[in-house]
């Protein structure tokens, strides 16, 4: 009964692992943030998550590699979209506001994306899926609009909103993108990382060689200690938080994913509650308000 009750919620199972895995990544992060520029530390995720994902394709006894060029493309175009342009313009946004400004703008990704996959690819979802995405994502945004003492200081405010919208419709269109592949192709998610991973890193190389990107590379890797953190930040936050994304997107509604994807805010408070931080009880009621959404889109 358990496995019957799992196989069912694939999709919405594996995007609320894909936020807590982004979350431990999110907190490994903020120690290698400053060493690189956001173009760089994006490159070499990319890279060393695509080793990841080579691994685990020759590892993986079921899996069969399907080149087919009409799919391999669109995943490709989703990466560079979503991973390639979006994650770059997101650490930029980043810089410039705080993570807590950053994290908030981002919460218009899974809006977004409910209203492309409506429009774009006809899904309909029901009154209580939408319900279920306003709650989720207002108990974000009430978690994450409350004001810490230690907060980063805004540097640049308009261009930082415009980066953050932006990259908010680039995660959005990438999912899209995502999902579309999925109805069309017999692609598997695994493979599908691969592919996202790979558009991205092309857009990487390009928008590197036409900006020099400041960070040296040789003092990055004499930083034994961020070194192990981007490891372990990578094997969580883009090998097995892609993959799981991908998996998502297969097997439900790109709106949905998208908002499980979003609770990576909430997955950061239960970790500083365990590493001992106090939680607030405006905390707690944004909890409560996104875990009725969940609810909701669990039974949508």
């Amino acid at each position: 009964m358990i496995n019957d009750i799992l196989f069912g919620f694939t999709g919405e199972l594996s995007a609320l692992s894909c936020g807590l895995f982004w979350a431990i990544a999110s907190v490994l992060y903020r120690n290698v943030g400053e060493t690189l520029s956001p173009i760089k530390l994006n490159l070499a995720k990319g890279i060393l998550a695509i080793l990841f994902l080579v691994v685990a394709f020759l590892l993986s006894p079921s899996e069969t590699l399907v080149l087919e060029s009409f799919g391999i493309g669109i995943f490709m175009l989703s990466g560079a979209i979503g991973i390639g342009f979006g994650d770059s313009v997101y650490f930029s946004a980043l810089n410039k506001l705080g993570a807590r400004l950053a994290l908030l703008l981002g919460m218009l990704a899974p809006p977004f994306t409910a209203i492309f996959g409506l429009i774009f690819l006809n899904e309909n979802l029901s009154l209580n899926a939408w319900i279920g995405i306003l709650l989720t994502v207002s108990g974000v945004v009430w978690v994450i609009t409350e004001k810490s003492e230690n907060e980063e200081r805004v540097i640049d405010f308009k261009k930082g909103v415009s980066l953050g919208i932006l990259a908010a419709l680039s995660q959005a269109t990438g999912a899209i993108f995502t999902r579309f592949a999925f109805t069309e192709t017999v692609v598997s998610p695994l493979q599908s990382s691969t592919y996202r991973l790979l558009g991205g890193f092309f857009v990487l190389v390009i928008w590197g060689l036409l900006m020099p990107q400041k960070g040296n590379w040789k003092s990055f890797f004499t930083n034994k200690k961020a070194v192990l953190y981007f490891g372990i930040a990578v094997f969580f936050g883009t090998f097995l938080g892609i993959w799981l994304q991908q998996i998502s997107l297969f097997h439900t509604d790109a709106g949905i994913a998208q908002t499980l994807f979003a609770t990576s805010p909430l997955f950061i408070l239960i970790i500083s509650l365990i590493l001992g931080r106090k939680v607030s009880l405006r905390a707690f009621g944004g909890v409560v308000v996104s875990m009725i959404g969940i609810f909701l889109l669990f039974t949508a």
